[in-house]
């Protein structure tokens, strides 16, 4: 009978020792993966057109990660829905603000159930960095990529853009992923409210002037129907629309659909701006020519 007992302790301690081998083992193949994951193989795919159908994000690198554009690393963004996991490669806004932050872009599905930032590499052929997931439903605010990481992926913090710091130029692209002809509050008319308070308000009379002469790549719907209801890289432009222009449309559209608008009182220098802007909005919702929008695509 002792020598049963000795035998089962025996088998135990084996056991034992067993178990803290697999358990030793899962836990690198756990690291691994992890590490892994840090270059992971993509296909990236062809950049989508601004349109109906799409919602422009923005992100934006602080200052303090400026390890991120190393070895001629490039921005992108992982999106995921039903039926679809895809990998897009981010547009640079030109312009960086007096912070030194870095803004980037890209126009994703409106169907996406959720998105991460990546930072890949100059071929867009792997991944080397993502950022944890990002909040739905914000198309006028920014994500502001830090240093700091939670779970091995970079913190972003969804935040407005600085008060009476916000380019001109840089609000007009914004504006530029917008449709007057949808009713979506994430990339229609009904943002109207939204892009005032949190872009709009958050620029001087200096800027603002900017903004209002701003040239739009956007295209109006008699475009579109000219080109057999559909978009494409050989389509025509009847009409160069401007920030000013798109705006009053988007304004007027909101106001109509919900009775009210928040307009705000901040004003141009140049009234003459502001009033063609108004007439040509107008004249643009009169002729039943709505706005939609076209990226250039991505060379």
């Amino acid at each position: 009978m002792k020598k049963f007992t000795k035998l089962l302790l025996a088998l135990g301690g084996i056991s034992a020792v067993g178990a803290g081998l697999a358990v030793g083992m899962v836990s690198n193949n756990v690291k691994t993966t992890e590490l892994v994951k840090a270059d992971t193989a993509v296909t990236v795919s062809e950049s989508l057109s601004c349109s109906y159908q799409t919602q422009r994000l923005w992100m934006a690198i602080d200052p303090d990660l400026t390890w991120w554009t190393s070895d001629s690393a490039v921005s992108g963004i992982h999106v995921w829905g039903t039926g679809f996991d895809s990998f897009y490669g981010c547009e640079q806004y030109a312009n960086n603000d007096e912070s030194g932050r870095i803004y980037y872009y890209a126009d994703v599905p409106l169907t996406i159930n959720g998105f991460q930032f990546v930072r890949m590499n100059s071929g867009k052929t792997a991944v080397y960095n993502y950022t944890v997931n990002g909040t739905l439903g914000y198309t006028t605010k920014i994500n502001y990529v830090h240093n700091a990481t939670t779970g091995g992926n970079q913190n972003i913090d969804l935040a407005t853009l600085p008060a009476n710091s916000v380019n001109g130029n840089l609000a007009g692209k914004i504006l530029e992923g917008f449709t007057t002809c949808s009713d979506s509050t994430l990339n229609g008319y009904r943002a109207a409210n939204s892009f005032n308070d949190n872009v709009i308000a958050k620029m001087s009379t200096v800027e603002l002037n900017t903004f209002n002469v701003f040239s739009l790549n956007d295209y109006s719907y008699s475009d579109y129907l000219s080109n057999s209801n559909s978009y494409s890289s050989t389509m025509t432009r009847s009409v160069t629309y401007t920030a000013a222009d798109k705006w009053t449309a988007m304004q007027n559209m909101a106001s109509k659909a919900s009775g009210a608008f928040n307009s705000i009182s901040k004003n141009s220098d140049s009234s003459s701006t502001l009033v063609l802007g108004g007439i040509a909005g107008i004249a643009v919702l009169a002729a039943g020519g709505y706005f939609f929008v076209r990226k250039k695509k991505s060379i």
